[in-house]
């Protein structure tokens, strides 16, 4: 409820495209990531309770724990365990939860959306759920990698219409995702590098969890 939704004062926020979010069920959110200010600001802006997965480690940094402790995380313990963070992220959504992750791996260092890292691919397969992808925008500007500490910066977040599982695994269907991800955030694609036919089948490294960082 709203009780649980963080509350940040200095950072005004806009919300677009809640009325197409799923309004039962369990949900995979796929964003982009470009600040620590990406969780709670998705996580205040979906209309139901939204999970993110995090590195416990995350919780012990000043301001940014107190903010992963206002929505709600799932921590996973073994730091850089990729079969760990899948494995809970798939927990999550068996148990009807809607999810959030941030499929770039990491924040980026230069506004672009990155390439996508298969992990999410490997949870749909497991757990065909519907994918809605969001787009957060001005929280690059807010708190970008390089600052210490966020400023205050009109931010918004846009949900699109979901898209399904099916989708989502067809051909070309997880790089559409990633072009309507950069759209909704309003923000150029990076380069994709040429990898194979299918990024699930590469190294442990492209099926990281895409948790929180």
């Amino acid at each position: 409820g709203e009780s649980m939704r963080p509350h940040l004062p200095v950072l005004r926020r806009r919300i677009v495209g809640r009325e197409t979010f799923p309004p039962a069920g369990a949900v995979l959110v796929l964003a982009n990531h470009a600040s620590f200010l990406d969780p709670p600001f998705v996580g205040s802006a979906t209309p139901r309770l939204c999970y993110f997965l995090a590195r416990s480690s995350l919780a012990r940094i000043p301001l940014f724990g107190r903010l992963l402790r206002a929505v709600g995380v799932h921590f996973v313990d073994r730091e850089g365990s990729a079969r760990a963070g899948l494995a809970r992220a798939i927990e999550s959504l068996e148990a009807g939860e809607v999810l959030c992750m941030f499929p770039e791996g990491t924040r980026t260092a230069t506004g672009e959306v990155g390439e996508f890292r298969s992990g999410a691919l490997l949870v749909l397969r497991r757990v065909p759920v519907p994918v809605v992808p969001a787009g957060v925008r001005g929280t690059f500007r807010a708190w970008p990698r390089m600052h210490k500490l966020p400023r205050p910066v009109r931010c918004a977040v846009h949900f699109g219409p979901p898209m399904t599982a099916a989708e989502v695994l067809a051909p070309g269907g997880f790089e559409e995702l990633r072009r309507r991800v950069a759209e909704l955030a309003g923000s150029p694609l990076a380069p994709a590098i040429a990898r194979g036919d299918d990024p699930s089948e590469g190294s442990d490294g492209g099926a990281r969890p895409s948790t929180v960082g």
